[in-house]
Formats: structure tokens, sequence, C-alpha cells
């Protein structure tokens, strides 16, 4: 009896503490041991630090194989394939570095670092993207080289990613994809920075990995990781705006306790009309957001699965027209945006041996309403002008545009290992079934479903000699059907058309010392949207009425880029340059007509090329160790087969920051303190309906202080952008035309309370 009850117990352990790994993290120059280290399996999506003799210890048992991401302030980031056989003495070396952490990217398969990968791919922090508290998600990415954004006021923004936008970005969220009716001019990104640990930003053609669509570039935005293992942390964080007399709040929680891992956050934003130079307020600039994000982790023997959900209601006002106004109004007023998205995905990977299967569905609600001042106009004879004007001026708030969008997606594909951490093959299909259903009396589309379907294939292979290259190929089909739809102007005609592409992609990466070279050429393939096939109406966000054209063809795009990188200790400088050649470019085309008394703009296409690039420069002084000099300069030229300017490109950028980086210890600690100049460059290249925009140049400062307790701490950030509240406007305001400048000097301050246990 004893030996069965000590067999059971020994079976028992087996299962809850399984295999552990042990390890030390060192300093490749001295040897010394690096404690509080940060240790994460990619495999898992869990980790744990190091001690104060730098080790470690980490639950391997459903794994055979590993890849460990090391990484600590001071250090290069080391990510290293482990085969796991031996599960003691394993000693990993960091080496010095004071250069930003890398990350191993998400958006490419391979398991390896940005700066490593040969495609590239910019990475930036949400903890950097944040520091000069952005009021909105896409205004923070914005702060990359080669990202810009066309916005509606402060609460709408849609990203342009070296020129192109709407449609011919990919956005992907809880590691799907977001869909949320993102062909509108005034239709913003969807999703706020609640729960997301980092942006990547895929630039160019990435039809092989993403489909169609995929034309202009992939906008990834990867979800925050687990706490560590055993353990439990939180926090709750505040932060107030001055120029829209914003507030945030947020919460948040983590925990990790045999092997099952969870994440639940929420938030809730509310801002008012944003504040020109002079003081007064752009009238109807006004939005707020509440947000709940949560994942629940969990794996076993041979499998890991992740289940994630997330939910944004959005309400944002729409200014029609230049107003302006000292009042301070919270409550919306009509026309306003109100937008309710859910997003559920589910995520189940398999290890067998060498090799990996994995499966992605997800599901995207997104229901989009427009609530307009509804006015009835009832004369009769005989009534006194004065009645009838009183009469007039009354209205009442209705949803005019009421559209519900259904998104099924799904992402099926295997990894092997073709030879021994050098070869893989990733094999797959991907897809979508989507729904579109119209509730209001405005129909800016008809019901619509759509059906994507794609096969594709990637080999990466890596030598010892520090040569890499990556290719594949991929075939796309989607199936759009419409039935005839009737609207208040008459009706829009059944629509029934299949649309395929095939594209493929080749690159390669090759390091000498401290240079990397790396060159991609790839395709692109997006079939026109139900918008520019089928509208017909007026867009009110874009004060505009569109048509579109039935006999539109497939955008197929082909781009060459080139990444040279040169990289020290203390320095490091990037030249990236690109050519983006789009055949059946689809564009709005301003005509002589007026319909409603709205100007009247047709779908149509033509020729296009994108040329242009990005130069980066982070210089660390050797001797003060506490300084970075960063600059950045982004440049963008479209034009059609003509030469003549396409519209909505944005202008020159030219961007400096001076940081010092402290590392004192004590009750307060100052962590860091930058001073930033934004310069805009004039644009005269424009297109048809456009008008040329001014330079104009911007300068903002922040400081970062930490009190640190013995289980967490307080995080204090204070910063102030436009600092010489300087007059604006944007090339990409969606506001310009109106003459309304972009938002006068903001004050910010938010404190972070992080706990853990």
């Amino acid at each position: 009896m004893n030996k069965l009850l000590l067999s059971l117990l020994l079976f028992y352990s087996s299962i809850t503490f399984g295999q552990v790994f042990n390890g030390q993290v060192k300093n490749a120059d001295t040897n010394k041991p690096i404690e509080f280290a940060n240790i994460y399996i990619e495999e898992t999506q869990s980790g744990t630090r190091t001690n104060e003799s730098g080790h470690f210890k980490l639950d391997v048992s459903i794994l055979t194989k590993m890849t460990l991401q090391i990484s600590y302030m001071g250090y290069k980031t080391l990510v290293q394939h482990v085969d796991i056989k031996h599960l003691d003495n394993n000693v990993f070396q960091l080496e010095p570095s004071h250069l930003q952490l890398d990350e191993v990217v998400i958006a490419v398969p391979g398991g390896k670092l940005g700066s490593e990968n040969v495609v590239s791919i910019e990475q930036q922090s949400m903890v950097d993207l944040n520091f000069s508290s952005p009021p909105t998600l896409v205004m923070a990415i914005t702060q990359i080289p080669g990202v810009e954004q066309i916005s509606t006021g402060s609460g709408i923004g849609k990203p342009v990613i070296r020129g192109l936008t709407g449609n011919r970005i990919v956005v992907y969220s809880q590691n799907t994809r977001l869909e949320n009716q993102q062909f509108g001019g005034e239709h913003g990104l969807g999703e706020n920075a609640l729960g997301i640990e980092r942006v990547e930003v895929v630039k160019g053609p990435a039809s092989l990995l993403y489909g169609a669509d995929a034309l202009g570039g992939v906008l990834y935005l990867v979800d925050e990781r687990y706490t560590q293992e055993d353990k439990i942390e939180g926090f709750a964080a505040s932060g107030y705006t001055s120029n829209t007399k914003g507030y945030k709040s947020s919460l948040g929680f983590k925990v990790n306790k045999n092997r099952i891992k969870w994440n639940l956050f929420g938030a809730y934003g509310n801002h008012v009309d944003y504040q020109i130079p002079n003081d007064q307020r752009v009238v109807n600039t006004r939005f707020n957001d509440i947000s709940i994000k949560s994942a629940l982790g969990y794996h076993r023997k041979n499998w890991v699965g992740n289940i994630r959900y997330s939910f944004l209601k959005n309400n944002i006002g729409i200014p029609e027209e230049a107003s302006y106004s000292s009042e301070v109004e919270r409550e919306m007023e009509a026309p306003y945006q109100e937008i309710s998205q859910h997003i559920i995905s589910l995520e189940n990977t398999f290890y067998l041996g060498e090799n990996e299967i994995s499966a992605i569905v997800g599901f995207t609600s997104n229901r989009r309403k427009e609530i307009e001042e509804h006015h009835e106009h009832e004369e009769e004879e005989g009534e006194h002008e004065e009645e009838e004007e009183e009469h007039d001026e009354h209205g009442e708030a209705e949803v005019a545009l009421d559209m519900l969008l259904n998104t099924f997606t799904y992402n099926l594909k295997s990894k092997f290992e073709l030879s021994s951490h050098k070869t893989f093959l990733t094999t797959g299909v991907q897809g979508m079934y989507q729904t579109n259903e119209n509730f209001g009396e405005e129909i800016l589309i008809p019901d619509a479903s759509t059906f994507d379907f794609g096969i594709y294939s990637v080999v990466n292979h890596s030598s010892e000699n520090d040569f890499e290259w990556q290719g594949g190929f991929r075939l796309d089909m989607r199936k759009l059907d419409t039935e005839t739809t009737v609207t208040e102007d008459g009706s829009i005609l059944a629509f029934n058309e299949t649309f395929t592409g095939f594209n493929g992609s080749f690159g390669v990466s090759k390091a000498w010392n401290q240079l990397t070279l790396k060159t991609n050429v790839s395709s692109g393939f997006r079939p026109p949207n139900t918008a520019e096939l089928l509208s017909d109406g007026v867009h009110h966000g874009s004060l505009r009425y569109e048509r579109g054209n039935r006999n539109l063809e497939s955008e197929r795009a082909a781009q060459a880029d080139l990444t040279f990188e040169l990289n020290s200790e203390h320095f490091h400088i990037g030249v990236s340059p690109f050519f983006n050649y789009i055949n059946k470019y689809i564009y709005l085309q301003p005509s002589t007509e007026i319909i409603e008394d709205f100007p009247v703009f047709d779908y149509d296409q033509t020729n296009a090329k994108l040329y242009g690039g990005e130069v980066s420069l982070h210089y660390h002084p050797h001797q003060i160790h506490w300084l970075h000099i960063e600059s950045s300069f982004s440049s963008v030229t479209a034009e059609d087969k003509y030469g003549d300017p396409l519209p909505l490109i944005p202008a020159n950028r030219f961007s400096s920051k001076v940081k010092a980086e402290f590392n004192n210890e004590g009750w307060v600690e100052f962590k860091n303190i930058f001073i930033e100049h934004v310069y805009k460059m004039d644009q005269d290249r424009v297109g048809l309906d456009e008008t040329p925009s001014d330079s104009y140049g911007l300068l903002h400062a922040g400081i970062n202080v930490e009190t640190p307790f013995q289980k967490g701490g307080l995080v204090w950030q204070i910063g102030v952008n436009n600092i010489l509240d300087n007059e604006y406007i944007d090339h990409l305001s969606r506001l310009k035309s109106d003459g309304i400048f972009n938002p006068g000097r903001n004050f910010s301050f938010s404190i972070r309370w992080n706990w853990s246990s």
C-alpha cells in the first residue's frame, strides 16, 4: 500500500512539476552574474527573472526545444534556440550595449529579433510611445518613422504607412485580423492602447503572409505578456491632458499559477473639444471610450492555448465646419459616431518534436452608428416667417447610419524544421468570411458578404556566415456578393464577382561585424472594396458625394526595398530606401457635378509609383553614458503615370530627440528626461482638390520619475507637447479645408501604481 501511494505521488509530481531547466545569466565582458534579467520562453509565452546570483529556473516539461529571449537594460537582447537535453549548468552571456532593447518580432515567423529579420520591421514599445501622452493609439504610432495619420480632430486617426492607408493596410490585434469599415475617410483605427505591449510595422507589400489588402503594409499590435511564473501583479493608472481636459483611468491584473495565465485590463477615457492656440475650442471634436481586454492561457504536455477577448466602445464627434467655442462640453452632440466592437480569438499550438502546428480563429463584430440631427420641414401657407424659422431650427438626434460588420477569420499553419535551426518551412491556409448589414436610413454600401481564401508557403534559411534568405509564394481568392439594395435615392444593383491574385516575395540579409545589409522584393494584391465598387451617396464625415465604379480591377503592387544598418555599442545608423509600383491604383477623382449640395467624387484607376525612405540615427556618447541623441528623417513621393501627385501624401518629416537616462537609487528615482523637435516640411506636391501646406515645427518635452516600493512602486510622467503653442495645420488633417488649426499647447500628467506578490 505504501509503495502504491509512493508511486502515485511520484506520478502526480511528474505531471505537476515536470522538468525544470536551470540556467544562469552572466556579463560577457566581466563574467559576473546579472540579477533581475528577464527570461522569456517564446513557445509558452511565459517566463521568469534571474535572482541575485543570476540563476533562474523554468518549467519545460512540455518542450523538447525552446526559444529563450533574455534581456536586461544596458545589454543586447539574446535569443537562443535551446535543445532541452541538459537541464542543469546552462550559462548565457549578455553583451553590454547602451542602445535600445531589441525584441523578437511576432509579425514575421522565425523567432528572430527585429534587427536579425530578413524583412525590415519597425517596432516600438508602448512605454516609449506613450511617453509624450498622446490621446490616441494612432497618434502614438506616428512617432515611428514612415508612419503618419489622417486625422479628423483628436479622436479619429487612420494610420498611413509610406503614403498608403485605409484598405491598403492590414491591422492585426489579438493575433487576428481587425476589420472595422476602414474604407471610410472618417473611420479611425478602432483600437486603443489598453493591453498592448508594443507595435510592429511591416512596411510595403506583405501579401505573402497576410493576403489580399496588405498592399501598403501591416500594423501588428502585440498584446502584453503574461506575468512571470508563480506570480501575481497588477496596476492602477490615471492621466490628465490639459488641452482637451481629458482624463483616462485604467486597471490591470495578471496571474500565472500552475500553468494557468490570465490578464485582465479595463480603461475609461473622456476628452472635450480640443483647443487651438487662440484658446478657442473646435466644436464637436470631443470623444470618449470605454474598453475591456482579457487573455487566458494554459499549457500542458505538447499543447499551448490562449483565448483573448476585448470590447471597445467609442463616441467620437464629427466636426462639420469651422465652428469655435470657449465652452467646455463633454456631452455628445450630433453629428457623432457611436462604435461598439467585440474581438475574440482562440489560439492553439501543438509541438510535435521538431515541428509545430498552430490554429488561430477569430471573430470581430463592429457596429458603427452615425447620429445626425434630423430636421422636419413642414411649411404651411399663411404661417409667419418667424414661426417657420423657429420650426426649422428645431432638430432631434437620430441614427442615420447603422452598419454591422461581422468577420470570422482563420489562420492554420505548420512550421517544419528542415535542418537544425537553419532552414524552416512555414505553410498554411488563411482567410475570412465577412458580412455587412445596414439598419439605418442612410446606406453607404449595400449589404454584402465577402469570402477570402489563401494558401501560402515560406522558407527561412540561416547559414553560419551570417547570411540569411527568405522566400515564398501565395495564391489568394476573394468572392464578393451583394443583393439589390433600395436606398433613399434609388437602388444599388446586385454585384457578384471573384478576384484572384498570385504573389511572391524574396529577401536576403548579410551581416559583416557591425554592418548589416538587407534587400527585399515583394508583390501585393488588393481587390477593390465594396465602397469603391458600389458607393452611391453622401459621406457626411467626408462632406462629399461618392460614386463607385463597377468596372474596377484589382490593384497589383511590386516593391523593392533596401536596408543598410551600422551598429556598435554606442551608435546606430539605418537607411531604408524603397520603390513601390502599383498597377491599377484606385483613387477618388473630383467631378464638376453637385448632388444634394455636395461635390461629387468618382472612383477611377491609374498606375502609380511611390518612392522614398527613412533614415535613422541613434548616438550614445562613450564618455556620457546617460545621454542619447536620436534623429530620423522620412520621405515619400507619390505620383500617377503622368507624373501628377497623388492626394493625401504626408510631408517630409525630420525628428530629433535628446534624452537623458539616469540610474540613481533612492526613494525618488529620476529615470529619464527628454526634449524633442519635430519638423514637417512644405507639401506643395498635391493632388486634385488639394491645397499646399506650409511647414511647421513643434517642440515637446517630458520627464519620468519612479518611487520604488518593496513589491512595486509609483511611476510619474509629466510632459508638454507643442511647448511654443504654435499655430499649424498638418497636411493630412481632414479639417485643413476649413482652415482649422491642429491642437495647441498640451500639458500632460500621469501616475501609475505597480504592485506584485
